[in-house]
């Protein structure tokens, strides 16, 4: 697909932590009622068959097992006039998504794929590097795509995400680190540990350091297994966590990069696989897991004895298919050392043509 790649005016919002949790995103509801109850009814299409009283049982079953950011949701749902179970469970798609894997429930869920495909290595001229592509089968993704700061003094860190998703998938602690979520294959019925994005954000809250960030990583219990990337400031302070519920493998960088796809790369992990071959065989992003991990590799190589004035130029390494694929929503590039982040959203498609909205920022 041809791209138009044009400036684009993105809201960034500031999230008061320091506020009680019930109020610190009364503003920033009011302003995105709109967009996030236009994404809301367009996720909630992969709930369409399930009984309102089945949502509602899992909102309370959240509640039980002392979910995190329950006051956050609550305050959500009441702003979108949604239930709180209906929240959760469009917050909780990755973990339902998986829970399928054990217990199948073909009309009640979609499988959700989150594609991505993140990279990281040293740039001379930036230091260390972080790219990265959101893939998600949500039109409408791109457009509501935001910028949050999340603030409690001293601490800050940002997250690209969008109305109503209380998690994070992609976040910095500017000066420290940058982290990212990548889809990684179920292999076991998820519980009500920490989500992986919910585990992110509390990460990105709390954990000042690249050293602290990838322990609690590592070493708190998921619900589920996740790929994290995680890239700190210092020559090659970067690596992929290969997670499952319980355990962890760390990839630290392999001559000087590494990528990420949506496959176990490890030889302990490959046997975790297996639902890839199976349950998600038919899926488009699936197939191309390992050609989009290649291919990553094969662009980031390619700045062997280059040097990079421009941040933004390291846009064009996404750019290339299958890295950036239909489903694609974000592209990003991370310099945690510098505090920069520049940003692309798929704002809509003009005939055959993917038009691009580019943004950068400065800590």
């Amino acid at each position: 697909m041809d791209e138009i790649i044009k400036e684009g005016n993105f809201t960034v919002h500031a999230v008061d932590l320091s506020l009680p949790a019930n109020k610190r995103w009364a503003l920033i509801i009011e302003q995105e009622r709109q967009a996030a109850q236009k994404l809301f009814t367009e996720a909630k299409k992969e709930y369409k068959n399930v009984p309102s009283i089945a949502l509602d049982a899992f909102g309370l079953l959240y509640e039980q097992f002392d979910g995190l950011f329950q006051a956050e949701f609550q305050a959500w749902a009441t702003g979108l006039g949604l239930s709180f179970g209906e929240i959760v469970a469009v917050n909780c798609g990755y973990e339902l998504d998986h829970f399928e894997q054990i217990v199948p429930i073909p009309d009640w869920i979609k499988k959700m794929v989150f594609g991505c495909t993140t990279g990281i290595r040293e740039v001379d001229g930036q230091g260390m590097v972080h790219v990265r592509t959101l893939d998600w089968d949500l039109k409408d993704m791109g457009a509501a795509t935001r910028l949050f700061r999340f603030q409690t003094k001293p601490h800050e860190f940002i997250a690209i995400g969008f109305p109503g998703f209380l998690g994070v998938l992609s976040g910095m602690v500017p000066g420290q680190y940058s982290a990212t979520i990548n889809w990684a294959p179920p292999t076991t019925t998820p519980d009500f540990h920490y989500g992986p994005s919910f585990l992110l954000r509390k990460v990105l809250q709390e954990c000042t350091t690249y050293e602290q960030a990838v322990h609690s990583l590592c070493h708190r219990q998921l619900s589920t297994g996740v790929f994290y990337t995680v890239c700190g400031t210092q020559s090659g302070q970067a690596c992929v966590i290969e997670r499952t519920a319980e355990d962890f493998r760390v990839r630290p960088l392999t001559n000087g990069l590494e990528a990420q796809s949506n496959h176990y790369v490890t030889r302990q992990g490959q046997s975790q696989n297996t639902a890839l071959h199976h349950q998600y065989r038919n899926d488009p992003l699936i197939k191309t897991t390992e050609d989009r991990h290649r291919e990553m590799e094969k662009q980031l190589r390619t700045l062997d004895g280059k040097r990079v004035e421009n941040l933004g130029e390291l846009l064009s390494l996404l750019t290339r298919s299958p890295i950036t694929n239909d489903e694609t929503a974000q592209r990003m590039v991370f310099c945690p050392v510098k505090g920069k982040l520049c940003l692309e959203r798929r704002a809509q498609s003009v005939g055959s043509q993917a038009v691009w909205e580019r943004f950068s920022w400065n800590a």
